[in-house]
């Protein structure tokens, strides 16, 4: 949790960002984020890794 990073495809909700250097599928709690916005994870529910759109 709290690592940073940046949304690779558009996350609608779901898609994929890049996080530590690593891709990985990635999901928000409903919101559209787009392509190559600065993501923070806000928790981990088993292999389910929630973000959310920097501010």
């Amino acid at each position: 949790m709290g690592r940073q990073g940046k949304a690779a495809t558009d996350l609608r909700p779901a898609g994929t960002a890049v996080i530590d250097g690593k891709r990985v599928d990635v999901v928000t709690r409903g919101d559209y984020i787009e392509k190559g916005s600065a993501v923070t994870v806000i928790a981990v529910e088993g292999s389910r890794i929630v973000v959310r759109k920097d501010q």
